[in-house]
């Protein structure tokens, strides 16, 4: 959903304490452990030397944001100690946590990138656990927010769209996978899906009434679903009025930035939705969806596609 939030934010910068650059920096630092991560997923060297670097990376991102916002004293040249001090300096008596393991870390890494000589297995543990709780506590001493619930829907200038992430990323949180893909697929909907909804078509007399003409030139389905006999054909379930007419699609997401095979794969991983007349929402239960071992790591990518996963 990211690259369609990114067509929503606002010009004007961030409506929180955090700029939009901050923010974006943040979500850059949480997108390399999540690729450190998958790498640890790995027994091959080479994987392991990605992942202390992944690591370092998203250790240094963090570090630099947290410092620029701060205004804190850093050399140009400060290295990880010096940062760790310029930052604590800054949060009221307060410091940043782990200085000690965080100071082995970059050594390790060190000795990784440049001598090619990686740490024991046992101390890859450590790092797993140690690196992502340092920034963690670095972004809330600093911003004042929890690291994983830090989204671009801050920044969504509408703010339908921006409730709908909002709640996705707090059933994240939560640990409540399925409605948060449910939530994700309300904003999706709101954002491309309802102008493609043909339900208003079902009763001719009242289609007639409401102004057909009007009615078929703001809906943006194919011509041939506009119609009774194809709703009655067609339509099993609520998310099947929704008809989308691919090549007006394909221009909508050409015009956005918004990469065609994201939409699909979003499409694919979320279950159907749909906003009926009353103002609420139906949401379709999905067996495969529900029951998918992948269905974290498919919140990831939903919430934030450039998290790769794997592709049916």
């Amino acid at each position: 959903m990211q690259q369609a939030v990114n067509s929503q934010v606002k010009k004007s910068g961030g409506i929180t304490d955090m700029d939009e650059h901050s923010l974006r920096q943040v979500l850059l630092a949480r997108y390399y452990l999540h690729l450190a991560n998958e790498q640890m997923k790995s027994e091959s060297e080479s994987a392991k030397f990605a992942a202390i670097n992944l690591f370092h990376e998203a250790l240094e991102t963090t570090l630099f944001t947290c410092a620029a916002h701060l205004n804190a004293k850093v050399s140009e040249r400060g290295g990880i100690e010096n940062y760790i001090d310029g930052i604590n300096a800054k949060i009221d008596g307060k410091e940043l946590p782990l200085r000690r393991r965080i100071l082995q870390f970059n050594k390790a890494r060190v000795s990784a990138k440049h001598h090619l000589t990686l740490p024991e297995d046992n101390f890859f543990s450590i790092i797993r656990t140690t690196v992502p709780e340092f920034i963690q506590e670095a972004v809330n001493l600093t911003f004042c927010k929890d690291f994983y619930a830090v989204s671009l829907a801050e920044l969504i200038e509408d703010s339908e769209v921006g409730s709908y992430i909002s709640q996705a990323q707090a059933d994240f949180s939560s640990g409540k996978y399925y409605d948060c893909l449910a939530e994700v697929r309300k904003a999706f909907y709101v954002q491309f899906e309802k102008q493609y909804d043909v339900r208003k078509f079902e009763d001719p007399e009242k289609a007639k009434a409401r102004g057909l003409l009007s009615e078929f030139s703001i809906c943006r389905a194919p011509y041939h679903a506009k119609n009774p006999e194809y709703i009655r054909d067609r339509v099993s379930r609520p998310s099947d009025f929704i008809v989308f007419d691919h090549s007006a699609l394909g221009s909508e997401l050409m015009r956005e930035g918004i990469d065609v095979q994201t939409f699909w794969n979003i499409w694919r991983l979320t279950p159907g939705v749909y906003h009926e007349e009353d103002g609420q929402w139906t949401v379709e239960y999905d067996f495969d969806l529900a029951d998918d071992q992948q269905i974290r790591e498919n919140c990831i990518y939903v919430l934030e596609p450039d998290s790769k996963v794997s592709q049916a």
